[in-house]
């Protein structure tokens, strides 16, 4: 029988405080307010004012409240359902396979996965990409408890997740309504200075405040250029600027790299790096600080302990010395495509480090969500489903045309889903869409604006008949002409889309 004292349960409250204490500026702020106010001899039991008076001169107050408001948001993201057994099996399925593929790629080479690297000349494979993680979901069967007759639908997700309808996109989303002026769109028409003057101006004073909430809300309109480099930080709750501790932190991180090389998990970000950067025009003359950034991030631990999901299994490698390091570190295993994550934020910042930390925080808020096999809400087979779903009820009849010319609608929108539309929208659309994103903490936009594209060239795609036809017109070229704004606010609030 365990006769050890019960643990005190962990409130909001405790948790804060705890949290202040790993923060050494906060705690010694705090030590000082403590010792020059509080307890000083003037100090009476009404002083607190003068304590909101201190706070505020230290910088403390946005920092507990965004420390708060990231504690209540860490509540709301635990999971409150269980997994459905099929997609669990799945998931585990899925990470063994990869964990086997990266084995295999290092014995075929003949090298440890730590280690000076003999077969450096000879070719090398990606270990998976997006169609192989597609081919794991539309393979995941409908629950065992369920009828078949339940169970079918026309689409490739067979499970039965709940997905929002059109009346409650139209609701989550309500800051896109053509009523409210959007930066992606109105600062384009004629006589839109005052909009854009207005627009700066509202977002000096919100990088001012450095209040979470309050800098997502402004984000959810569009961000101009000149901002957004610091209004996507407070988003992700980092300071607004770089400071000392972080460049230290990215530059023990380099050094990592530098000093120990992971084989096969370093050659394949450098050639995912060189693959997609190298035959971009606008990505590659940041070919070096994006593979830096990457292999940066392959080394931090911080990565795996604080993401909302963890997608992929590291190796456990055991050192000469008796100790045992994971590989990669991060806990995110090489793919075709990961750098595509990164590469935008090189036309964001102009340093390593806030390209890093920026990128690094929405990989452990979003796009964690894009790599991992799950049935939650918000992961990428729900939004897989939710895609599905809208598509049938805009547009049944393109629907069933598609699955006619033996085309199924998610097998062209899914990478576009997984990839977050980097490999679709020229950088300027897509940070636009982007700032949607981060300001919604929320990654539904995605599956919309995939059934819309479609929707939109209905009437094209109804006369096709084949299946290389209709991947013509949905190229991923011919979305370098897509204007995001427009064609969600006509997705949501569009009466076609009733």
């Amino acid at each position: 029988m365990d006769h050890t004292t019960p643990q005190t349960p962990v409130t909001p409250s405790s948790a804060l405080l705890s949290s202040l204490h790993l923060d050494p500026f906060l705690h010694l702020s705090l030590l000082h307010l403590k010792k020059n106010l509080i307890h000083s001899p003037k100090s009476t039991p009404h002083t607190v004012e003068s304590i909101k008076s201190a706070m505020l001169e230290l910088g403390l107050t946005p920092k507990i409240r965004n420390l708060a408001y990231s504690l209540s948001c860490s509540e709301k993201d635990r999971k409150s359902t269980p997994e459905i057994l099929q997609v669990e099996q799945a998931r585990d399925d899925w990470k063994q396979s990869i964990y086997d593929e990266l084995l295999s790629v290092c014995s075929e080479r003949g090298v440890s996965i730590i280690g000076p690297d003999s077969a450096q000349n000879k070719k090398i494979r990606y270990i998976f990409d997006s169609e192989d993680l597609f081919d794991a979901i539309k393979r995941i069967p409908c629950s065992s408890n369920m009828n078949a007759s339940l169970c079918h639908n026309y689409g490739l997700i067979k499970l039965r997740l709940s997905t929002p309808d059109h009346s409650a996109l139209r609701t989550k989303f309500s800051e896109l309504h053509p009523c409210n002026r959007q930066y992606g769109m109105d600062e384009t028409f004629l006589g839109s200075s005052k909009f854009i003057q207005h627009r700066q101006e509202v977002g000096v004073k919100v990088l001012q405040e450095s209040y979470v909430p309050i800098s997502m809300q402004y984000a959810r309109y569009g961000i101009p250029a000149g901002l957004r480099p610091e209004i996507y930080r407070v988003c992700l709750n980092l300071p607004r600027r770089i400071g000392a501790k972080e460049g230290e932190y990215y530059n023990s991180l380099r050094e990592k790299a530098k000093n120990m090389r992971y084989n096969v998990v370093d050659e394949l970000f450098e050639m995912d790096s060189q693959t997609i950067i190298s035959n971009s025009m606008s990505f590659f003359p940041f070919l070096e600080n994006i593979t830096n950034v990457v292999l940066a991030f392959s080394r931090d631990s911080w990565v795996v302990q604080n993401s909302t999901y963890t997608a992929h299994e590291s190796i456990k490698y055991e050192m000469s010395d008796g100790s045992t390091t994971s590989i990669p570190s991060s806990g995110v295993q090489p793919f075709k495509g990961f750098v595509n994550y990164i590469a935008p934020l090189s036309l964001v910042y102009e340093d390593e480090e806030r390209i890093y930390f920026t990128f690094r925080g929405m990989y452990s808020r979003l796009w964690c969500k894009l790599n991992v096999i799950s049935s939650d809400s918000g992961t990428l087979i729900h939004l897989c489903k939710t895609f599905e779903d809208l598509l049938l009820s805009w547009d049944p009849a393109l629907f069933m045309h598609l699955l006619s010319v033996n085309v199924a609608p998610l097998s062209i929108a899914f990478t576009w889903i997984h990839l977050a539309f980097t490999n679709v929208l020229e950088t300027e659309q897509l940070l636009l869409l982007w700032d949607r994103l981060v300001g919604y903490d929320d990654l539904l936009l995605l599956p919309v604006l995939s059934a819309a594209i479609f929707t939109f060239r209905s009437e094209t795609l109804m006369c096709t008949s084949s299946a290389q036809e209709v991947k013509d017109i949905l190229d991923n070229n011919s979305g370098r002409r897509l204007k995001v704004m427009p064609i969600l606010q006509a997705a949501l609030f569009g009466e076609c889309f009733k």
